[in-house]
């Protein structure tokens, strides 16, 4: 049945109104706390057409709340559906999830109902493609953000005395980072002729392959060119820093940071290992911020690499495994720690669709704390380390 025009105005007015709303509060946060925030955030699954939590989410709902370790500025909860059914429907559902949602924090936190914002968007925002039943669980969901004060930036005593938690990312004593020296050897006067090289790492025969050249944050500088054995690499001169990516069908991609010097000439080695089934890779340079699934800016050329190894080899079905930072000794790892591995490993997913890999190729799991590399993080690097994304082949 066709809706009434006066209806449909209605909606869409209601709508635009509601989004300029929203879009008010999150600048008013960024602007007045952009340097002191965290962020955290949680993801509630919905069954289709259902507007109401489930006792295991509401337990879960509820840990996260309590592990907030600070009054939050602000508090964004956000409605989605899939795409089955009407739009009007859609946005009607998505205000009913997020509406229990609300009810719930404000029973158990009844404090934080100035602070609260509800929205809703219907299957305007999904993360994943409808066409398949798993996409659609996927984007059936309510986000909740929290901004809450930097509790880094407190000391361990006043932490003590508020009775809250380390952040659950942080070292335990970190160190402030300072840029690393690099000792080089310096070779004649002269314009550096650097060179590039790619092996295969089992056999060490040298490969023809293709190569990108990123700036740190991602953007592409030049476009692939072809190694063939030893060849020398054209970094553009007024670059001084960058990443050198490889990709080469049939194997997993490599990346280098390349750093231009005036007098110094250097050959960047690039070793890769063949893609086969059940083998394991970690995105070594994937990073992400303290507490969040948001990657920073210089994880973008992994990423970027990780998809033009999926495009080149068009058979490869890989899962996703997020991992977050919990040493044992802050006690036992509270749910929210076991949904942001999850959401890490649900951002990369949601980065490789944007590029059009199908979801049929992609699965994700969370590990959360039960892998760590380290298991008492004491710097930066090694917390860093532990907060990762790692994939294993599926099927190749």
């Amino acid at each position: 049945m066709n809706l009434p025009h006066v209806f449909v105005m209605k909606f869409k007015t209601v709508r635009l109104k509601y989004w300029i709303l929203s879009s008010l509060w999150l600048l008013s946060v960024y602007s007045a706390c952009a340097q002191t925030q965290s962020e955290r955030f949680f993801y509630i699954q919905f069954e289709s057409d259902g507007d109401t939590l489930s006792g295991e989410d509401s337990l879960q709902l509820g840990d996260f709340i309590y592990q907030i370790p600070a009054t939050p500025y602000r508090v964004f909860v956000i409605g989605h559906t899939d795409a089955d059914g009407s739009n009007a429907y859609n946005f009607g559902l998505s205000e009913r999830r997020a509406q229990a949602v609300l009810n719930y924090i404000h029973t158990i936190q009844p404090q934080w109902k100035s602070l609260t914002r509800l929205s809703f968007e219907g299957e305007e925002s999904p993360i994943a493609s409808n066409a398949s039943d798993y996409g659609k669980s996927l984007n059936r969901r309510v986000a909740v953000r929290v901004f809450y004060p930097d509790s880094r930036k407190r000391t361990q005593s006043d932490l003590n005395a508020q009775n809250t938690r380390i952040p659950a990312e942080k070292p335990r004593n970190a160190p402030k980072k300072t840029a690393s020296s690099t000792q080089t050897q310096k070779t004649a006067a002269g314009v550096p002729i650097h060179r590039i090289e790619v092996l295969d790492a089992e056999s060490q025969d040298s490969l023809q392959a293709e190569y990108s050249i990123f700036s740190l944050d991602g953007n592409s500088i030049q476009a692939q060119e072809t190694v063939q054995f030893s060849t020398q690499l054209n970094v553009p001169t007024q670059v001084e820093e960058c990443r050198i990516c490889v990709q080469k069908a049939g194997y997993i991609y490599a990346c280098q940071k390349f750093v231009q010097t005036q007098k110094i000439s250097k050959t960047y080695t690039f070793e890769l290992q063949k893609l086969q089934k059940g083998a394991e890779f970690t995105l070594k340079d994937l990073v992400f911020f303290t507490d969040s699934d948001i990657p920073r800016p210089e994880s973008f050329p992994e990423l970027n690499a990780l998809v033009r190894t999926l495009q080149a080899n068009p058979s490869l079905k890989i899962l996703i495994k997020g991992h977050a930072n919990w040493p044992p000794s802050y006690g036992p790892a509270p749910a929210y720690i076991f949904n942001l591995s999850k959401s890490r490993a649900r951002a990369v997913i949601a980065f490789l669709l944007n590029y059009d890999i199908e979801l049929s190729r992609l699965e994700f799991k969370g590990i959360g704390n039960l892998e760590p590399i380290y298991t008492e993080p004491e710097t930066w690097e090694e917390v860093d380390a532990n907060k990762r994304v790692n994939f294993t082949i599926l099927e190749f």
